[in-house]
């Protein structure tokens, strides 16, 4: 009989018309040894408030604040949580989805029987009522070649957030989890830098997410050309994530050389000119051939800092 504990963590900040549904979906697990670690941003509306009725009446509910030495955003509290978690088995949630009832089980089961490090679930999405479901683009597409992380990066294999249940013990043998620096495509970076060491993965057909669609939403439907812009505006997210690549030889293609040159020549021209990273871009572009012509780009760079002063 399986009765390990799972931790489930869930960053929130002003989720009072939500957070209740949100976590109600977790405490209603056809699986009931869930701790659910609830790590509040420091919200300006009554959802601390919430949470802590909610504690009061579940002991699974732990309800922490993330200090105020800790940067703020999703990223620092979900790494705050997973301090205080006890669980052998770890998920990250966010705090406007809705976790369908057999999630836990259905991963938890495989992940026991087979020797892996993570297991991951399909999502489905929804708008206005988690029983009018739509799927724009499956989660999961199985890797196809040798390279997930180049795949999960074009989005040829994608997966959310809330998609893989993981063992403890994987997780406290890597270093650093998500990056509290990063702004978009946080999750990303960090699941990119995992796919790099090869961990033993596999994957579940069942739908373990209702993912909420919304404008305030924290995610939003994948799409690729929209995915690309987005990277395009967090400089420094996909600097990281282009510097994992490189640390990793082995995975680093002619494909993904392309891929990053051509941003490195949108980055050159559209980051601020007041901007260290600018200069960093610059030096790793001309050393690493990721310009057509570094004459050209170091002249065009200097006269634009030169303009600026």
């Amino acid at each position: 009989m399986i009765n390990d504990l799972v931790s489930v963590i869930i960053p929130v900040y002003n989720r009072e018309y939500l957070i209740t549904e949100t976590v109600n979906s977790v405490l209603n697990q056809s699986y009931s040894n869930i701790e659910c670690i609830i790590v509040d941003d420091r919200s300006t509306d009554n959802t601390f408030s919430i949470l802590n009725d909610l504690s009061r009446k579940d002991p699974r509910i732990k309800v922490l604040k993330r200090p105020y030495f800790l940067k703020k955003g999703a990223n620092s509290c979900r790494n705050y949580g997973f301090r205080f978690s006890s669980g052998e088995f770890i998920t990250w949630f966010d705090s406007d989805d809705i976790m369908t009832n057999n999630s836990i089980l259905s991963r938890l089961f495989l992940l026991k029987t087979l020797d892996l490090d993570f297991i991951i679930g399909r999502i489905n999405n929804f708008i206005f009522s988690p029983l009018e479901q739509f799927n724009q683009k499956k989660t999961i597409l199985v890797p196809t070649s040798n390279n997930p992380a180049c795949e999960y990066l074009i989005g040829n294999f994608w997966f959310h957030t809330s998609s893989p249940l993981f063992k403890r013990v994987y997780l406290k043998k890597i270093k650093k989890h998500f990056d509290r620096d990063i702004s978009f495509h946080d999750e990303g970076e960090f699941f990119i830098r995992l796919l790099l060491k090869s961990p033993k993965i596999s994957f579940t057909e069942n739908i373990v997410t209702l993912r909420r669609m919304h404008n305030i939403s924290v995610s939003y439907v994948y799409n690729s050309d929209f995915e690309s812009e987005k990277l395009l505006k967090d400089h420094y997210g996909s600097l990281k994530i282009w510097l994992s690549f490189k640390k990793s030889n082995l995975f680093y293609n002619d494909e993904l050389h392309l891929y990053f040159k051509y941003y490195f020549t949108r980055w050159i021209l559209k980051m601020k000119l007041n901007s260290l990273r600018l200069i960093w871009i610059l030096y790793l572009g001309i050393k690493y051939n990721m310009f057509d012509d570094n004459l050209k780009f170091t002249k065009i760079v200097c006269w634009r800092i030169l303009k600026s002063k």
